[in-house]
């Protein structure tokens, strides 16, 4: 709906008029007043619709800012796991290497003992 616009109304009629001037400027107001009530009432009608309109936008901008920040939290919460799941998983490689190592080191030993045994057992 486009903006109403109010017309003007005609200049009112002054006391010190003379009678042929105050009575044509008398009807001319009182035939705008009826028009100028029906045109003010769809002015305040499209009023009340914009701050309808602009009540709903406002209610839409405070959803999706609710909606925004429960999503930043979520984010927020998956980066920490994720953090955590990194930190776990580093933790984990380093422990796999050490046991690695330690494996390495035991498998070294122990062929180094299967070695002397079999030296002692050949005498």
């Amino acid at each position: 709906m486009a903006v109403p616009v109010i017309s003007n109304l005609p200049p009112a009629p002054n006391r010190s008029d003379a009678p042929a001037d105050f009575t044509p400027k008398a009807d001319a107001m009182i035939g705008a007043l009826q028009p100028f009530v029906v045109q003010f009432n769809a002015a305040l009608t499209w009023n009340a619709a914009q701050l309808a309109a602009a009540e709903a936008a406002k209610n839409a901008a405070a959803g999706s800012a609710t909606a925004a920040a429960n999503s930043a939290l979520i984010a927020l919460s998956v980066e920490t796991d994720v953090s955590e799941q990194i930190a776990q998983a580093e933790a984990a490689a380093n422990n796999a290497a050490a046991s690695a190592a330690a494996a390495e080191g035991s498998a070294g030993s122990i062929g180094n003992l299967a070695l002397l045994h079999a030296v002692a057992f050949s005498f």
